[in-house]
């Protein structure tokens, strides 16, 4: 019975340390957090990892980010969004301008269009064929 319980107790602790210590390589998504907020398809919005989830329609900037909507931010002349910032003068359909737009799908955050799993993906950018960002930013596909 000794011998069993140790036998146990050495697979679990190699159980543990194969699996249990080591960070997945093959999900790009962002880690869930619970004290992290999400926007309504659940996207981490956590400010503590590199995911970037939305930019932010009023500067431009990564939403939840510390540059988002900071206070002394030099503005662009030309668009009026942070100078440098991600969506610094790019030029957007009417019905996107000044709302927050996903990083992920290139639609309009919150939207019903946002993260749809149907809609079909532009093979230039990776993000929703048609969408307000799509062919617009640099994206890893």
């Amino acid at each position: 019975m000794k011998r069993l319980f140790s036998l146990t107790v050495a697979i679990a602790f190699v159980s543990i340390m194969a699996w249990g210590c080591t960070k997945p390589t093959s999900s790009p998504a962002p880690s869930s957090n619970a004290s992290a907020q999400a926007d309504h398809e659940g996207h981490d919005l956590d400010t503590t990892t590199l995911a970037v989830s939305a930019y932010c329609g009023k500067c431009g900037e990564v939403k939840g980010s510390d540059a988002c909507c900071a206070e002394g931010a030099e503005s662009c002349d030309k668009c009026g969004l942070h100078k440098g910032s991600t969506l610094c003068c790019v030029t957007l359909d009417e019905a996107a301008v000044g709302k927050d737009l996903c990083a992920l799908c290139g639609q309009i955050a919150g939207s019903e269009t946002c993260c749809d799993q149907d809609a079909e993906k532009c093979p230039d950018c990776g993000l929703a064929k048609g969408s307000p960002l799509c062919c617009k930013l640099t994206v890893d596909k």
